[in-house]
């Protein structure tokens, strides 16, 4: 089990959290992988989102099965590096505190200029790399879109541990996700307000009802 480096010092985690994780792969596809918090497999390994995991195993598997990637081709990180206590940091009093004192690991793992696009595992994660929370912020409502976050582009999603806590129904936005996460690493995808090329739409102002009639027809025949 790895010591907490010296840069821990001021973290309310310093003596009551267990261990450290660094992060690993290399982001040949432009995207990095951030998980919220470190468990017992990644304290174990000193690795984080680990194969045998919760999380990491089913973020494991949506890689190879449905991206039909490597591991390795990914950079994989946590928004918090240690094991905090009871497992939970989400909601606690000191998860802003600890979150600031790992974004110090956070901004030198995202350094790389190879990194396009980060996906954020859950609220912790996204609240990490955007700063972004608040009312009708939470992370139903904030997955899927595109944030700028203080080390680059930033798309939230759901956390694969709540999903594998019996909500697995919901796997498929972790895939649709991750795989827009990687169509914006690669230029693929560009509708989004920070690209160069993007234009807001504009607005119709007459037939406003009709289209709105039109539009809810085209979204009752198609389920997708």
């Amino acid at each position: 089990m790895l010591e907490k480096p010296h840069d821990c010092i001021d973290c309310p985690m310093r003596e009551l959290g267990k261990g450290f994780v660094k992060p690993e792969g290399k982001p040949n596809f432009g995207v990095a992988i951030f998980g919220e918090k470190a468990g017992f497999h990644e304290i174990s390994e000193e690795l984080p989102l680990r194969p045998n995991s919760e999380a990491g195993s089913l973020m494991t598997y949506v890689v190879g099965k449905h991206m039909r990637q490597d591991r390795e081709d990914f950079l994989w990180d946590l928004a918090v590096k240690c094991r905090p206590i009871g497992d939970v940091i989400e909601g606690t009093k000191y998860e802003r505190d600890v979150v600031t004192n790992c974004n110090v690991y956070n901004r030198r793992s995202l350094a790389n200029p190879e990194v396009k696009v980060t996906l954020a595992l859950g609220a912790v994660a996204f609240r990490a790399l955007t700063g972004v929370e608040g009312k009708k912020r939470d992370i139903r409502n904030a997955r899927g879109y595109i944030y700028k976050g203080e080390h680059g582009l930033v798309i939230p999603t759901l956390e694969p541990g709540y999903l594998r806590r019996g909500k697995t129904q919901y796997t498929s936005v972790l895939i649709h996700d991750l795989r827009k996460a990687m169509m914006v690493a690669d230029g693929k995808f560009t509708s989004y307000s920070e690209h160069s090329s993007f234009k807001w739409p504009e607005f119709v102002m007459d037939g406003k009802g009709d289209a709105l009639v039109s539009f809810y027809y085209r979204m009752k025949e198609n389920s997708e």
